[in-house]
């Protein structure tokens, strides 16, 4: 009865229960602490202190590694945050927005681009006008509406072509202006 007492008595006091923060610490059978201080048991009840110890070397890599990512996380954190706040503090600063400064805007675009269909359109009432007064053979008027057409648009080549054009023919027909004709067949490019 001494040996089965002694085995049923080992079984009892691995059966216990553990009080995981208590003062005792010792461990029962087999299994052994990672720490004085920890209380966890990772051998657990192995046959073989190699496996024992294998499995305390694992439990310690997996924490060294646990411990590791959650550093390299909060590193990631911090850099975040002072990213922010250099973003915060460096940045330009952006106009206000005033919805008065856009309905200005708004109506500078429209009145800018009202104005432009009014010059094209001017332009080409001058141009036709022009060439009604060049088919009445009224040249000089003609000229005065083409003249008219060039100072609204200034780079335009139609202009300058139908004035020389009517200065060709005021010279031909009627002897007058025939050194502007010549300046204004230069500056068409005829």
């Amino acid at each position: 009865m001494g040996y089965m007492g002694s085995g049923l008595q080992r079984w009892i006091y691995t059966q216990r229960p553990r009080k995981f923060f208590g003062t005792d610490r010792t461990n029962p059978g087999n299994s052994f602490d990672i720490g004085t201080d920890s209380g966890t048991k990772v051998a657990g009840r192995a046959g073989n202190p190699r496996d024992a110890r294998k499995r305390v070397r694992e439990y310690f890599q997996q924490s060294r590694r646990a411990r590791y990512i959650s550093l390299m996380t909060l590193l990631g954190i911090a850099m975040m945050l002072g990213g922010l706040a250099y973003d915060v503090y460096h940045a330009p600063v952006a106009p206000a927005y005033s919805r008065d400064a856009h309905l200005e805007t708004r109506h500078r675009e429209a009145v800018r681009q009202q104005n432009a269909e009014q010059r094209q359109n001017a332009y080409l009432v001058l141009l036709k006008s022009g060439d009604e007064y060049f088919q009445k053979r009224q040249f000089e008027w003609a000229i005065e509406e083409y003249s008219k057409a060039l100072d609204i648009f200034p780079d335009a080549t139609e202009p300058v072509t139908r004035i020389a054009n009517a200065y060709k023919y005021l010279c031909e027909y009627y002897g007058q202006s025939c050194d502007q004709a010549e300046a204004y067949r230069m500056r068409a490019g005829r």
